[in-house]
C-alpha cells in the first residue's frame, strides 16, 4: 500500500477495499493547490506517526480530489480539505481541530471508550503526547467519575480522558481519590479539580483553562472563543507599535487579577483570521489602541470607555463587570446620529 508522509495515498481503485482493511479510518480530501491543505499536511503527517505506534494502531489516509473526481463526487466533496471519519466503513463528519495534537485526541476518542484506564506510567505517556488530558482517580462508581468524567467525555473530543484507581498516583499529581485533573502544556500544567460532581461543573471549570491567561488571537484559540462561547475580552494594538507598550504590561497584571470573569486576548487588524476578527468588532486601523469585549453567545460587542494608555487593572475590572452585568450598552458601528431628523423622512442609523 503507497503512502507519503506515513499517510495512506487512496485512489478509486483502492478505496474500497482499504476500508474493509480498516475499522477506522480518517480520510482527508485535498487539492495540491490548497492553502489549507498544505498548512493541514505536517500536522497530519505527525498525527499520523503518533497512531502508528498506538496500541492497537490507526492509520490516516488522503485522495487527491482533483485525480480522484469520481471519489469527490460520491462523497459530496466541495470544499478543501473535507475530512471524514470510516467506521466500519460508515462515514461521518470529523469535528475536530487542525493540529496532529487535536486530530490524535479526537480519532482515540472516536475508536475507543469515552476514558481509557491507565497505569501511572501509561498516564504520563499520555500527558505528553496530548495537549489536554482529563485524568480521574478512584472507583468507576463514584459519581465524580459517571457524573462528572464521564459525561464530559462523552461530548468533549478536544481532551484525552483517562482514569486510574491508583491512589498514590493521584498523590503524585497533586490530587486525590477520588478526584479529577486537568493536565495541559503551559503556565500550571497540573490543575486539581475541586468542584460538583457534575458535567457542567467540570466543564466550567476546563474551560478556561485551555487557553493561556493571555492570548494571542490565532486560528488555534477560535473555538474557544467562539465555539465555546466564552466572554472575552480583547486589546487590539499593532504588533509592530504596541508590543512593548506599558498598557500591555497592564493588560498582563489584569488578566491575572480577574481570572475567571473573562478571556484575554490580544489581537493585531491585519493578516489571516487577525484582521477577520477585526472587522467583525468592527476595529480598523486608525482605532489602534482599543479595548473591546465580546459575549460570543449573544454576540454583543462593546467598546471600553477607557483608552489604553489610560488603562488599569481597576477599570478593566470594572469594564469586564459592567459588561457581564448589563450595565454598558453594546458599541454598533453606526453612522453619526443626524443632527437634525424632523423631516418628513427619518434617517436612522446603528445607534
Amino acid at each position: 500500500m503507497k503512502k507519503e508522509d506515513g499517510v495512506l495515498v487512496l485512489t478509486d481503485k483502492n478505496f474500497d477495499e482499504e476500508l474493509k482493511n480498516h475499522e477506522f479510518l480518517l480520510v482527508e480530501f485535498y487539492a495540491p493547490w490548497c492553502g489549507h491543505c498544505k498548512k493541514l499536511a505536517p500536522e497530519y503527517s505527525a498525527a499520523a506517526e503518533i497512531l502508528a505506534k498506538n496500541d492497537p494502531p490507526f492509520s490516516l489516509a488522503k485522495v487527491d480530489a482533483t485525480e480522484e473526481k469520481k471519489l469527490a463526487e460520491r462523497f459530496g466533496v466541495q470544499g478543501f480539505p473535507t475530512l471524514y471519519f470510516f467506521k466500519n466503513g460508515e462515514k461521518t463528519d470529523y469535528t475536530g481541530g487542525r493540529t496532529s495534537d487535536t486530530l490524535v485526541s479526537w480519532i482515540l476518542k472516536k475508536s475507543g471508550p469515552p476514558s481509557a484506564q491507565v497505569t501511572c506510567a501509561a498516564l504520563k505517556e499520555k500527558v505528553e503526547a496530548n495537549k489536554f488530558v482529563i485524568a480521574y482517580f478512584g472507583a468507576e462508581s463514584d459519581s465524580l467519575y459517571t457524573d462528572a468524567h464521564v459525561a464530559y467525555a462523552n461530548s468533549e473530543d478536544k481532551i484525552a480522558f483517562v482514569h486510574s484507581d491508583d491512589a498514590a498516583c493521584a498523590t503524585e499529581h497533586g490530587g486525590s481519590a477520588p478526584g479529577i485533573v486537568f493536565f495541559r502544556k503551559f503556565e500550571t500544567t497540573t490543575n486539581a479539580y475541586t468542584g460538583a460532581a457534575d458535567k457542567e461543573s467540570l466543564v466550567a471549570f476546563v474551560k478556561p483553562l485551555m487557553v493561556p491567561t493571555v492570548f494571542e488571537f490565532t486560528e488555534d484559540e477560535i473555538e474557544a472563543v467562539f465555539g465555546q462561547q466564552q466572554p472575552t475580552t480583547i486589546l487590539f494594538r499593532s504588533n509592530d507599535a504596541d508590543k512593548d507598550a506599558a498598557f500591555m504590561t497592564t493588560f498582563s497584571d489584569a488578566a491575572k487579577a480577574h481570572k475567571g470573569k473573562m478571556l484575554f486576548a490580544f489581537s493585531d487588524v491585519s493578516g489571516g483570521i487577525q484582521e477577520r476578527l477585526a472587522e467583525f468588532m468592527g476595529v480598523t486601523k486608525d482605532q489602534l489602541p482599543t479595548l473591546r469585549a465580546i459575549l460570543p453567545a449573544d454576540m454583543k460587542k462593546f467598546e471600553s470607555p477607557n483608552k489604553p494608555a489610560d488603562l488599569t487593572v481597576e477599570n478593566i475590572g470594572s469594564f469586564l463587570d459592567d459588561v457581564l452585568s448589563g450595565n454598558i450598552k453594546p458599541h454598533l458601528k453606526s453612522e453619526a446620529v443626524p443632527e437634525s431628523n424632523d423631516g418628513p423622512v427619518r434617517y436612522i442609523v446603528g445607534s
